[in-house]
Order: structure tokens, then C-alpha cells, then sequence
């Protein structure tokens, strides 16, 4: 187990997880390595997708003045795989 830092989140990884991180500029595929935060060995992550968000929308609304706004916005999103987990130097 090892705790990295990836797009501004730190994350409790195993070997082979999975997870979802905020939008890198990596393409699908690529590999990289962070630091360990816990025992400062590198750990490999491999990049399988860079995909959106469900739509969140936001209504502005006030009673009996005829005022509605909609605002939505999609957050991007990098999916991530844990290549190793070996958190030594």
C-alpha cells in the first residue's frame, strides 16, 4: 500500500487498482511515475483513459422578479491504473 499525490489529491493505492483523478496532461496509454508520500519510492502509473464527468447544473433563481439562470459544467477526469505498488527506495 502506498499514498501518492496525482492532480492535486492524494490517493491510498494497492497494486492493480484503479482510480480517477483530476484531468492530467498525459494521453491514454502513457506511463509515469509519483513519489511515495509514506516510504519516498516511485510508483508506476499507467494513464487508460481521459474522459468527462456527469453534467452538474446550478439554477440562480429569484421569487417574483422573473430571474433564472442555468449553469452546468462537466469535470474532465483521468482514469488511472496502478502499475506497482512497491513503495521502496
Amino acid at each position: 500500500m502506498a499514498v501518492i499525490s496525482v492532480g492535486g489529491c492524494q490517493f491510498l493505492v494497492k497494486g492493480g487498482e484503479k482510480l480517477k483523478a483530476n484531468r492530467l496532461d498525459k494521453k491514454a496509454g502513457e506511463l509515469f511515475e509519483v513519489e511515495d508520500k509514506l516510504s519516498g519510492g516511485k510508483i508506476k502509473l499507467k494513464v487508460l483513459a481521459n474522459e468527462k464527468g456527469p453534467k452538474t447544473r446550478v439554477l440562480k433563481f429569484k421569487a417574483k422578479k422573473g430571474y433564472k439562470r442555468v449553469i452546468g459544467s462537466r469535470p474532465h477526469y483521468t482514469i488511472l491504473e496502478v502499475v506497482n505498488s512497491r513503495g521502496k527506495k
